[in-house]
């Protein structure tokens, strides 16, 4: 599977403006992440996937350099890995600045929010104990809500125990 894709998730009960503050810093992390990285030139990112009724947003970066955009991608899950753990941001303040803000919009209302690559699933919530979950093979039962194949197979279950989104990709 490529690694050329990002999600951002924000799981409960999401107002709107707390959506619309975690879409513009996550487009702000991006850019500043491919900006730290000098990978920006080049590299153009589109929206892949948009959910609205689970606020799942998922982009895919475009260039003639694969490589640029995978080390964004690899940025991005060391970002998110970072939030999660309370640990330092290993980027420029402009890239922490941006984290921070979308781990700010958990309050209550969002309680969590899912940095998502092909390579790792990084839930950032409330509660600390929260682990990075590495790619694994089981079974979940649930309704498929949606299905995508543009550019990778892609659909989004909805377990029948909790009714959260689990995001299933397919080679």
């Amino acid at each position: 599977m490529q690694n050329n894709t990002m999600t951002l998730a924000l799981d409960g009960n999401v107002p709107f403006r707390e959506f619309a503050i975690a879409i513009e810093n996550f487009f702000g992390l991006v850019d500043a992440l491919a900006t730290d990285l000098q990978v920006k030139d080049g590299v153009e990112w589109f929206i892949d996937d948009l959910v609205k009724s689970s606020a799942i947003d998922t982009i895919r970066g475009e260039s003639q350099s694969g490589d640029n955009i995978a080390a964004v991608v690899r940025g991005f899950a060391e970002v998110a890995a970072a939030l999660q753990n309370g640990h330092h941001i290993p980027f420029s303040p402009r890239v922490g600045n941006h984290a921070r803000r979308i781990r700010g919009v958990v309050n209550g209302n969002v309680t969590a929010v899912r940095f998502e690559t092909a390579d790792s699933d990084i839930v950032v919530s409330e509660r600390p104990e929260i682990l990075v979950l590495p790619p694994a093979f089981s079974a979940v039962e649930g309704r498929i809500q949606t299905l995508t194949n543009r550019y990778s197979l892609r659909f989004t279950l909805f377990d029948f125990l909790h009714d959260r989104a689990v995001n299933c990709y397919l080679h």
